[in-house]
Order: C-alpha cells, then structure tokens, then sequence
C-alpha cells in the first residue's frame, strides 16, 4: 500500500518530538508552539526562548499542551485506520524520522462454521433431499404403471353447416347451438352420475384399486362415492376445443383393456345423454304446437257431434236442402196462382157475371193462396214441431261452428308440421371421431418429472424458511 510521506522537522528543537523519538503531527499551517506562547521565530525554537526566559513551569505547561494535542490526533488518524511509523520504517530520501501515514487494512479471518450453518445443513437434509430421496425411492419401487386411452368425438345436429360461421371463427365461439350441449357434456362427464353408472357397469371400485402395493395412485376400495368421484376427476381428462367444437377424453387405468374399457362406457353414456338432450330440445319445439293441434282437435269433434245430435233430433240431414226444396213448391205455387188470375181477368172482361167459369177460377184462386199462406208460415216440421225458421237458424249457427273449428283445426295441423320440421333439425347426436385406443405402453407417472417437481417444492419452502428465520435474526 502507497505510504504519504512527510518530511521530518528540525530534530534540534526537541519540543518537536514525542518521548519515544517519533516526531509529532500538526496540520499544516498549524503554528508551533513557540508561536503560541508568542515567540517571534516559527518552530519550536522561539517557544523554548520564551519558555526559558518566563521559567520552568510556563515550558511545562507549554509540553503539556503539546502532548494533549498530539494523543488527540493519533485517535483521530487511528479513527481513520492510519498509523505513526517508527523511525526506522521512514524511507531514506525522506531522512530519519519522517512521517508516515498509510491506510491500515484489517487482517481477514479465516471461514470457520458455525451452530447456525449446521442447522441450516440439517434442515436441509431433513427438508429436500430426505423427502426427494423417499419420493423417488416409491416412485420407482412402488408406484404402478398407468395407461391411457383415447377417444375423440363431437355433438352434430341434422342439417348443421359444415362451415362455421365467419363471426363465431373470429370470435372464437362455434358458430352451431351445440356448444351449449358440449358445455353440458363436459360436466356430466366429471359428475357424480355417470360415475355412479360405470361404476355399476363395470365396477370401479375393483378396476382403480388393483394396485394393493401403490396407496399413493390406486384408489382405497373402501372409500366413500365422493372419494371415487374425486379419484375419477384425477383419471379422466376431458379437453374440449370451443372454436372446433371437438372434445377429446384422456382416461387412465392401470391396465390397457381397463383404459379401454372405460372409455367405451364414457362414450356409451355420452351418447345417451345427447340422445336426451335432443328429444327433450325436440318435445319443447312442438309441445305448444301440440297443445295447439289437440285444442283445435277437440272443438272440430265437439262440432261434428252438435251437427249429429241436431239432425238426430229433428229427424233431417240438411235443413238448407228442405229450405230449397220449400222455397221450389212456393214458387210454383206463386206461378199457378199468376196464371189463374191471368185467366179470370181474361173471363171477366168476355163473360157475364154469373159464369160458373169465373166462380172455379175465384175458388182456385182462394186455394193457391192458401197453399201459398201455409207454405210460407213453415209450420209443423219435425217432431219436436218446432218452426222452420228457428230450426234453420240452429242449423246454420252449428254449420258456423263447425266450418270454424275445421278451420282451426287445420291450421293447427300446419303448425304442428312446422313445428316438427324445426325440432327435426334441432336433433343431436354423438358423432365419434376416434374410437377408444388400446395401450401398449404405459405413460404415468412420469416419474422424473413427479420427482423434480417434488424436489423443487421442497427446495422453496426450505429456501424461504431459511430466509425468513435470517431476516428475523438480523432485526435482534
């Protein structure tokens, strides 16, 4: 380290100089002590002539002074980490007794361990490398192979487009209403029902519990159905694409035929559901429609029925047609009677009063119209003897109702093709586009993943409960 050197001062005046021979330090400009007692010359010399001509206790106390000064200013330059060298550690060009200052550096002292480093150690053999050591201990002693099977498939419905939509493509939405039955499969295959179901078919229980020697992965054939539930979430992976509409179904076992298996059932299950979903889609499209039809159905038969109980009653099939039929007698009975009138003006103006002649045409005449009179006043039809014209108002008020009610009825019967022409095309099914694979080879656990992941978790928590215990320390 680069050493300042100062030169050293006269030795003559020994006031200068510290008992052990070192000179002393004054800052520069700082005047000597023989200026302070208020000699002229500069140094020490002026100061020990006054000091001599005043007496010894006036040097005394003079040498004193100096001595406090300088014990002051070694603690300031050792505050500073300096230090005053011996006279022999002076150089040489600076002559004997010189000055020097340098910048002391403190020794380093060599790492030792403490209590505190072997707890740290401990804890991190007991925390990360003893639970990372058991963790791959079981996973490749213990742990049981899992295999997966895959199935791919998708809701279609009858006449659905094969393009989607060019607003649902940009949006990232399936442009067909079967994504909302695709939402609904997707939680049915995680639900409770269909579990249940499998499991009645094929016998879960039995099939996810194999593995006696692997409590970890294989499920405790004593466990309740929410535990299978649980345990069938973790072994079945539904991954549903919304802007393709596809979904693809990941089930695991722990044999091949067991992964299969199961797949086949979620996609049987699957398909029944749909099938569901369609007729009850279907049976809300027509069921105002068939409300409708069977209302309509109901007031044309109670019309038919009025119309037969009307002509039962007063023994007649069409009143209209006896109207017209009547309406016929009066008119030729109108006609006879113009021409008998006819012929007795024609013998009244050739013939004397009291021609028999014109006494038959006067009889006949009276006889027309009185045929006419009782023609016209339509009385005694039927049995009921009710009269013609209020027969013929019930007749026509029921023909109305009937007309009406067909009328309705037809209408209804339209609506009703319409309506199931509609559900037609709301019909889903399950169309399947990767039928349930076989395994050959198993792909769970992973187990050199399962180990670092374990690894790095312990590592964390061991990290940030080391930090923390230090952080808290260092606060003390």
């Amino acid at each position: 380290m680069a050493n300042a050197v100062v030169p050293a001062p006269d030795r003559t005046n020994l006031s200068e100089f510290r008992r052990d021979g070192t000179p002393r330090v004054r800052p520069l400009g700082t005047p000597g002590p023989g200026a302070r007692a208020g000699g002229p010359g500069p140094g020490r010399g002026a100061g020990a002539a006054a000091g001599r001509g005043a007496g010894p206790a006036a040097g005394r106390a003079t040498a004193r002074r100096a001595e406090q000064d300088d014990d002051l200013r070694e603690r300031r330059i050792a505050k500073l980490g300096g230090r005053r060298s011996k006279p022999d550690e002076a150089s040489e060009t600076a002559g004997p007794g010189a000055l020097v200052l340098e910048r002391a550096m403190p020794p380093v002292q060599p790492a030792r361990m403490r209590k505190r480093h072997y707890g740290v150690l401990v804890s991190l053999i007991a925390f990360v490398i003893l639970p990372l050591a058991v963790s791959c201990w079981y996973l490749w002693t213990h742990a049981v192979d899992q295999y997966e099977s895959h199935v791919g498939f998708a809701v279609r419905a009858e006449g659905q487009a094969a393009t989607p939509d060019l607003f649902g493509g940009l949006l990232g939405a399936p442009a067909t209403s079967t994504s909302e039955d695709m939402y609904i499969l997707n939680e049915y295959i995680l639900s409770q029902e269909i579990v249940t179901l499998i499991d009645a078919k094929l016998d879960l229980r039995k099939r996810f519990s194999l593995p006696a020697t692997d409590p970890v992965y294989a499920f405790d054939p004593d466990g309740t159905i929410e535990d299978l539930v649980s345990f069938w979430q973790r072994m079945v992976v539904v991954n549903y694409d919304s802007s393709s509409g596809l979904m693809d179904l990941t089930v695991y076992a722990f044999t091949p035929q067991d992964a299969q298996d199961i797949s086949a059932a979620v996609l049987e299950e699957s398909g029944k559901i749909i099938n569901n979903l369609s007729a009850i889609a279907r049976e809300d499209s027509t069921r105002y429609a068939r409300e409708a039809l069977e209302t309509a159905r109901a007031r044309a038969t109670e019309a038919r029925a009025a119309i037969s109980a009307f002509r039962a009653k007063n023994q007649v099939a069409d009143p209209s047609a006896d109207v017209a039929s009547q309406m016929g007698v009066v008119s030729s009975l109108q006609q006879q009677l113009a021409s008998a009138l006819v012929e007795l003006d024609l013998l009244l103006a050739s013939a004397q009063a009291d021609d028999p002649r014109i006494l038959q045409l006067q009889r006949r005449i009276a006889a027309i119209e009185g045929r006419i009179e009782k023609e016209r006043s339509n009385v005694g039809i039927g049995t009921a003897g009710a009269g013609f014209a209020e027969v013929l108002s019930e007749y026509e008020r029921l023909t109305v109702e009937k007309t009406f009610a067909e009328t309705a009825y037809l209408a209804a019967l339209a609506g009703f093709d319409s309506a199931m022409a509609g559900a037609s095309q709301q019909s889903r099914y399950l169309a399947s586009y990767v039928s349930p694979t076989l395994a050959q080879a198993s792909t769970a656990p992973v187990r050199p993943l399962v180990a670092l992941v374990i690894g790095l978790i312990a590592f964390f928590i061991w990290a940030s409960a080391v930090l923390i215990y230090y952080a808290l320390r260092d606060r003390r």
